[in-house]
């Protein structure tokens, strides 16, 4: 009888999830209107439309926008429901120049569509519109400056729904999404869906590595410059040594002079591939993209690995990270990495303190004794999250110091961690035994020899760029958040925002992403408060302690040092939780959980195909 009320409920979940799914496509591709245009612009620029109901004023929070180039002109991107908006306000471009918009439709099934060429529109311009022409074949805007925009008040006629048509198209795909779930069953025992995601995930990140020209990703040619230089050396170098000047961004740093290994990884793998046909720049993001399969690879094999794995699949920021040069991916593999060896009661670090060498073959210890040292060897964002680790076992000893010999496990602790952090030292031993004691004052001088005059330190104040310093020049904490939007643009690019953060989706994908992130961390963390044990529970508010101070300091240095919304230094904060659950996997493991991350997984494949690689494989 409980078996039979068990597949029952499970019946019902899955009718209730194919249902929520058929819901999204309408709510999502058939109550939405979508805009077709062909425009010719000068040069890179945004098309922004946004929208405003009755009694409403245009808002930020209400606009969609699709990055455009002089080398394309047809573009399609989706609006609101049209049957809502009373005004539109069109931004054909955002620099100062001229553009032409030769058509623009807004169609929407249930509405005539509408027209802005050809259809006499009455077009009421701001003042940074210099001149305009409309007429039955184009619409060409010449601004006088960076922000022309246009007031138009469409007519809106109701068409023929054709409710037969799209009711049958719904139930083909519920059908559908009921066969997929019933078929895929087994892949959730033991959350086998979740290498299947990740394999799925990295196959794009390969994609997105092969498709792109070299650059277009965030700072990658400041990660390649500094990765060649270890394609023939293994030291550091002299940080004055003029070989590597070119290497030096337009802050005065380069990545030479930071702590990271991943350059001189990165840099020997190169070396070795050197034989393969392919570009410079593909071979060293090889590098990033063969770390994500070895992930997979780790999930497929060690089951308790995959609740730490999950983390990647909830944001396609992870995935990109793989898909070019830079040290971000490989910070990302040794945090996961870490956060399963000491979750995994199994894993070679547990079984070492816990029985010592008689469960390990010594050569097995190398897994936690590397990864310990490349801890310290990885970003500096990344530090919290080890402190954390090492809080979670030196936790863990203390709350069975009565059934096992906690001061042997404290002294096996202890073993590995000196092993491990003789790495470390041994590179900064080597830089400041190339550079000398007064390395620091040596990157000090570099910086501001080579540093732009916007970001060089000698420069004024008042004459560097704005988002330099901003607490030094009056602007309050509070105007960083709600004026300059430190939170949203932090959420954003970490949900999927791509190239030079310009290539980014809709403000309908950020919003539904924000309730599903909203919704699985609720579910996640209020299951192992609720329902955990206290160790389970002390270690949960552990991880949400370290998360809020990184965040903190985060949002602290943007605000004294250097304006940086980026969501990807926040990588840590997620892994963290992820950490926290996997620790009580019985407590969050379930229906609820595979449907919160499958849906996560999918507004993700949706942003990195429709959005990255769409758009990102067209930057010049």
């Amino acid at each position: 009888m409980t078996a039979w009320l068990s597949r029952r409920r499970s019946e019902w979940f899955l009718i209730a999830v194919c249902a929520l799914l058929c819901a999204a496509y309408y709510g999502y591709f058939v109550n939405r209107a979508l805009v077709e245009v062909n425009i010719d612009v000068d040069k890179r620029t945004f098309l922004r439309i946004y929208w405003a109901g009755e009694g409403e004023d245009f808002s930020a929070g209400r606009n969609s926008r699709v990055l455009v180039s002089p080398e394309q002109r047809e573009y399609r991107f989706y609006l609101t429901d049209i049957g809502t908006v009373q005004r539109l306000r069109l931004d054909p471009h955002d620099y100062r120049g001229t553009s032409t918009i030769h058509r623009l439709v807004i169609k929407q099934k249930g509405w005539q569509p509408v027209t802005l060429i050809g259809a006499h529109a009455v077009l009421q311009p701001n003042g940074q519109v210099a001149g305009f022409s409309l007429d039955a074949n184009r619409l060409v805007t010449i601004s006088s400056d960076r922000d022309p925009y246009f007031v138009w008040q469409p007519t809106l006629v109701r068409g023929v729904f054709g409710w037969p048509a799209e009711s049958a198209r719904i139930l083909a795909l519920f059908l559908l999404f009921y066969l997929t779930g019933r078929t895929a069953r087994q892949l959730y025992v033991e959350k086998k869906y979740i290498p299947l995601f990740l394999a799925a995930a990295a196959t794009l990140a390969l994609v997105m590595a092969v498709v792109t020209k070299p650059y277009v990703h965030p700072d990658e040619y400041v990660h390649i410059q500094a990765a060649n230089y270890y394609l023939d050396h293994w030291l550091p170098p002299d940080v004055t040594d003029q070989d590597i000047r070119h290497t030096y961004s337009r802050y005065g740093n380069s990545r030479l002079n930071g702590n990271e290994i991943y350059y001189l990884v990165a840099g020997k793998f190169a070396a070795l591939t050197e034989s393969l046909p392919v570009p410079d720049h593909l071979r060293l993001r090889l590098f990033n993209v063969l770390l994500f399969l070895s992930l997979v690879l780790v999930s497929i094999r060690y089951a308790r690995s995959r609740m730490v794995m999950a983390v990647l699949l909830i944001s396609p920021q992870f995935w990109y990270v793989f898909s070019s040069c830079n040290s971000d991916g490989f910070a990302v593999a040794v945090a996961v990495l870490a956060g399963w060896q000491v979750v995994d009661a199994n894993s070679v670090l547990n079984r070492f303190l816990t029985n010592g060498c008689d469960s390990v073959h010594p050569l097995q210890l190398l897994v936690p004794i590397v990864t310990v040292g490349l801890l310290f060897l990885i970003k500096k964002n990344y530090y919290p999250l080890g402190i954390f680790l090492g809080a979670v076992v030196c936790y863990r000893i203390w709350l069975n110091r009565r059934s096992l010999d906690a001061r042997r496990m404290l002294s096996r602790l202890l073993l590995i961690c000196l092993i491990g952090v003789i790495l470390p030292l041994l590179k900064t031993g080597l830089d400041y035994g190339i550079n000398g004691l007064d390395r620091d004052e040596k990157i000090a001088s570099m910086r501001m020899e080579t540093a732009e005059p916007l970001f060089n330190p000698q420069t004024e104040l008042e004459k560097r760029h704005v988002y330099q310093q901003m607490k030094e020049r009056g602007v309050t904490l509070k105007k960083i958040i709600t004026v300059h939007r430190w939170f949203e643009k932090t959420f954003t690019s970490a949900f999927g925002v791509y190239g030079h953060m310009t290539v980014r989706a809709t403000h309908v994908y950020y919003d539904l992403v924000r309730w599903l992130v909203l919704a699985l961390f609720v579910f996640v963390a209020g299951s192992v408060l609720l329902r955990g044990t206290w160790s389970e529970r002390v270690i949960m508010i552990g991880a949400l302690f370290f998360a809020a101070a990184l965040i903190g300091a985060s949002l602290h240095h943007s605000w004294t040092v250097d304006f940086q919304a980026q969501g990807r230094y926040l990588f840590p904060v997620a892994l963290m939780i992820g950490i926290g659950a996997a620790n009580a996997e019985s407590r969050v493991g379930g229906r609820l959980l595979c449907l919160l991350l499958t849906l996560m997984f999918a507004a993700a494949g949706y942003s990195f195909i429709g959005v990255a690689l769409l758009q990102s494989s067209r930057i010049a």
